[in-house]
Formats: C-alpha cells, structure tokens, sequence
C-alpha cells in the first residue's frame, strides 16, 4: 500500500473514531448501581400525591405532578407542557398524554433516598427530586 494512501485511511480512521467519541451521549444511560425496579404497586405509592423536577443533561427542566387519581402534568422548562393520564406497572410508569408528548412508557428504578427514571426518547437516566 503507498505510504500517502495509508496516511489517507489512517486519518480518515481516526477521524471517524473521534467523530464517534463527541457523538456518545453526555448523559447517563445506565442506572445507579443498587437501584431497583419496584412492583406496580409500589411504584404507585412512591409518586402518587407527589411532585418531582429533573434536570436533563440538554438544560431543560421538568416538573412532574402524579396526582393520586392517576392524572399528571408535565410542565417543562421550555414552556412546553403536557397532561394527561399515568399508571404504574412493574418496574415503569406510562403516560398517555393527551398532547405533543404522546403515549410512552419510561422504566423506573428507586433506592431508598432516590427515584430514577429512563427516558424513552434517548435513555438519559434522571434522577427525580422531590419538589
């Protein structure tokens, strides 16, 4: 192979490797070690009656109000805001919103102090806070 050929494919390589380390996610997609999925019903006890915020790694927002009577509101950062109804099953609670957020299920993990969610979208793990 010629040298200015090999230099060529090289730096093509390279190139692509770092172009491929920039696009992995800035955020985490993987639980906490210890986090647990929790039963339905569980789930549902943890964050019915309650309000959480999260922050996403992009720097917007949210505030989630679970009401108790299974209906939620979702007002982000941006202005963007949603509501509809949720339900918890084992291991995930799912919304069908009744606007732009549409219908999805998110997986969701606890430990004792902490409430994670995954997002569907892009799975950027959030820690939700309670507000």
């Amino acid at each position: 192979m010629p040298t200015s050929l090999f230099r060529a494919l090289t730096t093509t390589a390279l190139a692509l490797g770092a172009g491929l380390a920039l696009a992995q996610p800035k955020f985490a997609t993987e639980f906490p070690e210890g986090a647990q999925a929790l039963p339905a019903a569980a789930l549902s006890e943890r964050v019915s009656g309650k309000v959480y915020g999260a922050k996403l790694a992009a720097g917007p927002t949210w505030r989630m109000d679970f009401k108790g009577n299974g209906f939620v509101f979702l007002d982000v950062s941006t202005g963007a805001r949603d509501s509809g109804k949720w339900r918890a099953e084992d291991g995930r609670v799912c919304f069908e919103f009744r606007g732009p957020f549409g219908t999805s299920c998110a997986a969701m993990r606890a430990t004792a102090d902490s409430l994670y969610l995954k997002r569907e979208s892009n799975g950027e793990v959030l820690l939700l806070t309670p507000q």
